[in-house]
């Protein structure tokens, strides 16, 4: 399971994700009695990416290995062999989906897509959600009538928790919000559930470091992403 948090303001996109891979393992004992347990896989999976090629950050939740590799490497793929320097998140949403329904129509696969694109000489914030399974595209910082949100706060995965913080009526003022406290607010959600689940009966499916992605009109990247390193485990 994993957690993905998106937090947008009329300054800037954040978005948030945990680092934790679980695996579910299905035996049969010499008896022919069937059982399964839940383990973690990794704390070390990225689910946050930034397409570098046009500033555009693409979170992952639900299936974490489609077709035997992990969603990080497809959406590499995506990247080198769809995408353009022209592409803003709407195209990008496009041809992820595009690509995920070509080689796995009916997984549960779900992406969060965000960006800018320019508009009338405007920088206009863009925030996708995607199913593959449903084969929906739908832009969440938009209301029904098709007015922007100026600020929101939407999320993926393992929200339980998350949804016992963002009650209607306790949230922050998203448009007045400036973006450090975006930031803090999205890491937030994500460490309160870590720390959370350790109380609560069940598997901990959430956890690992909290990769953070920022994106303006003007520049996007990492705020903290984990790395790479040598030596000794």
């Amino acid at each position: 399971m994993s957690l993905t948090v998106v937090v947008w303001t009329p300054t800037g996109i954040v978005m948030a994700a945990d680092s934790r891979t679980s695996i579910t393992y299905n035996r049969e004992d010499k008896n022919g009695q069937k059982s399964s347990s839940i383990d973690v896989l990794t704390n070390n999976t990225y689910k946050l990416v930034l397409f570098d090629k046009c500033g555009v950050g693409v979170s992952t939740y639900g299936v974490s290995h489609p077709g035997g590799l992990p969603v990080e490497a497809h959406l590499h793929i995506v990247e080198e062999e769809r995408l353009t320097p022209e592409d803003r998140a709407p195209e990008v949403a496009e041809k992820l989906q595009a690509y995920f329904q070509e080689k796995f129509p009916k997984m549960n696969l779900w992406f969060f897509v965000a960006g800018y694109r320019e508009e009338d000489k405007a920088s206009v914030p863009y925030v996708y959600n995607i199913s593959v399974e449903k084969n929906a595209i739908t832009r969440v910082n938009v209301q029904p009538n098709g007015e922007r949100w100026p600020g929101g706060v939407s999320r993926g995965g393992a929200t339980e928790i998350v949804n016992r913080l963002i009650a209607a009526d306790h949230l922050p003022e998203f448009s007045l919000l400036p973006l450090q406290d975006a930031v803090d607010y999205a890491i937030f959600l994500v460490e309160v559930t870590i720390k959370a689940m350790r109380f609560e009966p069940g598997m901990d499916t959430v956890g690992g470091p909290v990769d953070v992605l920022l994106l303006t009109p003007k520049e996007a990247f990492f705020l903290q992403r984990k790395e790479l390193h040598g030596g000794a485990c």
